[in-house]
């Protein structure tokens, strides 16, 4: 389930999320009226951002409720691994931190609800490849959820990317992606 999860759904959901939270003001063109309200831009920005992020914090949470839940009704004997799986969530959850903000940059920046929504699409579909490299697997964004979130679970991971090298991509990453998007939109003429 967490393999599923982390490759394909929850990239995608971050960028159902991102395109939906900008949808109103695209079709209304909102984005005159929340201009002219006594607001910074950046604060608009932010809190688009942070609602993103608590949404698929949400989405992180049912999925962990889920696995326990399926591990009752299945009648596992075993105790449930709270610490491997509270941890593989949590880290899945940083690693969308980046992906969020890129995806949340393009909403803002395209005014079609499809187009983002596309764009997360065909850029999901192979990060199932990708994560596997050595080499491309870490700088992907739409692979970093799935690392992030299988390696916590296996204890000889199969996979040749260090947590360090992660860490760092996803920092870093993180702070262009969200300081560009900002940057962008609180230049954008609305």
């Amino acid at each position: 389930m967490v393999l599923t999860h982390a490759t394909l759904l929850l990239p995608l959901i971050t960028g159902v999320f991102a395109t939906y939270i900008c949808r109103y003001e695209h079709q209304q063109n909102a984005w005159k009226q929340l201009g002219a309200l006594p607001l910074r831009r950046m604060h608009v920005y932010m809190s688009k951002y942070v609602l993103v992020a608590f949404l698929i914090g949400i989405i992180q949470a049912l999925v962990l409720a889920g696995l326990f839940m399926v591990g009752l009704l299945q009648g596992f004997s075993d105790p449930f691994p709270w610490d491997s799986v509270v941890t593989s969530i949590f880290w899945g959850w940083v690693a969308c931190l980046p992906l969020i903000a890129l995806q949340l940059w393009v909403s803002t920046a395209w005014d079609s609800f499809a187009a983002p929504l596309a764009v997360n699409v065909v850029f999901t579909l192979p990060s199932i490849l990708i994560a596997n490299s050595e080499n491309f697997g870490p700088w992907y964004p739409w692979a970093q959820p799935f690392l992030m979130m299988v390696q916590p679970l296996q204890e000889g991971s199969d996979f040749a990317v260090s947590l360090t090298t992660l860490f760092i991509v996803i920092t870093g990453s993180f702070v262009v992606f969200l300081g560009s998007g900002s940057l962008y939109f609180s230049k954008k003429t609305m």
